[in-house]
């Protein structure tokens, strides 16, 4: 669970290509005080992300 929440982190604070975070500053904030946090928010994106690309 470590690592999920480490990975969760790292996506919310990633960058896009035009250098803007992925996340608020109030939920990079969350992510480090509740750690359940960027589980359930990697899990949202990685289903964003799969329905982005099955879209026609």
């Amino acid at each position: 669970m470590f690592i999920f929440w480490i990975a969760g982190i790292a996506g919310i604070t990633l960058p896009y290509d035009g250098g803007r975070k992925k996340g608020n500053d109030w939920q990079i904030m969350l992510a480090v005080l509740f750690p359940p946090y960027p589980i359930f928010w990697l899990i949202y994106d990685m289903y964003m992300q799969h329905r982005y690309m099955t879209k026609d």
